[in-house]
């Protein structure tokens, strides 16, 4: 079966915008493998060559990188008045080893995929790094490390919470983590590092294609049927609950449920009962097959980033291809775009099913998309995808959009289904974009694992927002805007001893906002750490 659509605005789409040349100095990319844009518009883009993640305002311009000893005086943070240099990836706490992917929650909070270290590393919005999670990621072991306790290359060995050569991620609305490896299946964590689940075909030992600890896990084994992955790559995941994996062994795309339950898979030949050069959909009750090399329409020859629009249309970054293209969730085909798709013209142009649809062009023009790898949307429509480098002068990532499409920074949430799950306790305190209260707004995760707790902040202006008390480290965060902010309570000292010996123990802190402006408010809470025994 053959679902094929064509968009009335097929032609409007074009290049907005590009940034990010080749290089390691200052807002330059080795190899951009993931973007990602916060609400404010800031852009996040993962540079695999360099260990390291660059952060660009909405307009392209370079703000800073973070890494380790990214700054070439010392420090794991640059910019350009300090200059930037490769960071160093060698599993110690903070390093991006080979990172790849990366996702943004609703609180700001950076994930990026170390595929050389077999771990998640989280920073907060400007580079702090917060912790990484993996199989015994930990010295001494555990699966969750800090700066405190360091940290150190995870297992590879397909157990249960293994991340073996974590490639993809993608967070979905109850703040759940996705993250695709080379085991042919998808670990679900929390954000906090614990592992939930992990689906694909025949994971589970006992037989079955979800697992969990107390299963147990295994490499999938069987790739190309219904519901099997060979080398998942890209993901993501809509807001009601479909996960979209760019199967690049497969040349197709998968679609399952937050759960795990496979739905479908569309791409060239991947129905069993038609011919092998015919787009079309598969599904558990017609079987599936892996695709087949192509560019025509709806092909899809090695695609790797995957994102989801406003629309619920599912995009993928094609890299052999050389563009990105769009479906409907149910497999329809709608356009592929990038340089010369339609006809081999070295211009930017739409292609569908009517026109015909061919491999773009490689260049260093605004509208190539060669060796696409990344994509993703903003809230106001435009798309951002990151393509490999075609020589000096190339610009790596390319922003585009409808005529009109203005750049971010979007509006505030208005409600919780706007937030996400790390925003949605949080979502009520905005009025018009502004807090109701000049008193920053606080939400309390704990993290049993590690014994920490997550304070995710609501500020209402630039200013300095500092955390301490009693047998707690202090912390002192400066933001440059308004809207949500992570800040990590962590143990220390006697309370942190009796915190591992008893698995819990309760903690007074004061949080102070004085704002860019002058205005203090202050805040006393308690809350109860708790902490799981070491795993």
């Amino acid at each position: 079966m053959a679902l094929l659509a064509a968009p009335s605005s097929a032609s409007a789409l074009g290049p907005i915008s590009s940034f990010g040349p080749p290089g390691t100095g200052p807002g330059q990319i080795g190899y951009p493998t993931g973007v990602a844009v916060r609400p404010d518009g800031r852009t996040y883009v993962v540079d695999y060559e360099g260990n390291r993640v660059s952060a660009f305002s909405p307009s392209g311009s370079f703000l800073f990188a973070f890494g380790k000893s990214v700054r070439p005086s010392g420090g794991n943070t640059c910019t350009a008045a300090t200059g930037c240099q490769k960071g160093v990836g060698d599993g110690s706490a903070g390093s991006l080893w080979g990172p790849i992917g990366l996702t943004i929650d609703p609180a700001g909070t950076v994930y990026v995929t170390a595929g050389n270290g077999n771990r998640v590393d989280v920073f907060s919005a400007e580079g702090d790094f917060i912790r990484a999670f993996g199989k015994n990621v930990k010295p001494g072991g555990g699966n969750v490390c800090t700066t405190a306790t360091g940290c150190q290359q995870g297992m590879a060995d397909y157990s249960a919470g293994s991340l073996t050569v974590p490639l993809g991620i993608a967070v979905d609305s109850a703040g759940l983590l996705y993250v695709t490896t080379i085991a042919y299946r998808v670990e679900v964590f929390s954000r906090e590092g614990s592992f939930i689940r992990a689906f694909g075909k025949n994971v589970n030992p006992a037989g079955g294609d979800t697992c969990t600890a107390a299963t147990g896990c295994q490499q999938s084994k069987e790739f190309s049927s219904a519901g099997g992955m060979s080398l998942p790559y890209g993901i993501a995941v809509s807001p009601g609950g479909l996960v979209a994996l760019g199967d690049y062994g497969n040349r197709r795309i998968d679609i399952f449920g937050t759960g795990g339950n496979f739905i479908r898979a569309f791409g060239r030949g991947v129905n069993p009962g038609t011919d092998t050069a015919v787009y079309g959909v598969c599904t558990a009750a017609t079987g599936c097959r892996s695709g087949t090399e192509g560019s025509n329409a709806g092909a899809v020859n090695g695609v790797v980033g995957m994102a989801f629009d406003a629309q619920g249309h599912v995009l993928a970054a094609d890299n052999t291809n050389n563009r990105v293209s769009e479906f409907g969730s149910d497999g329809s085909f709608i356009r592929a775009f990038g340089e010369g798709v339609t006809n081999g013209e070295a211009t930017f142009q739409v292609c569908t099913t009517a026109t015909g649809c061919r491999a773009g062009l490689t260049s260093t023009s605004p509208g190539s998309l060669g060796k696409a790898f990344a994509v993703t949307t903003d809230c106001r429509g435009a798309i951002y995808a990151s393509a490999w480098s075609q020589g000096a002068s190339a610009l790596q990532v390319k922003r585009l959009g409808e005529p009109g499409t203005p750049l971010a920074p979007c509006p505030p949430p208005s409600a919780a289904g706007d937030a996400g799950s790390a925003g949605a306790s949080l979502a009520g305190a905005f009025d018009e974009g502004r807090p109701r209260t000049a008193k920053p707004s606080i939400k309390i995760e704990l993290n049993r694992g590690t014994g920490t707790a997550a304070l995710i902040v609501i500020v209402s202006d630039p200013g300095t927002l500092t955390l301490q008390g009693k047998g707690i480290r202090k912390v002192v965060h400066h933001t440059k805007r308004s809207g949500l902010i992570e800040l990590l309570l962590i143990p220390k000292g006697a309370l942190k001893r009796k915190l591992a010996a008893t698995g819990k123990a309760a903690v007074k802190f004061t949080l102070a906002f004085k704002a860019d402006s002058g205005a203090l408010s202050t805040q006393a809470k308690a809350v109860g750490l708790k902490m799981n025994s070491p795993s």
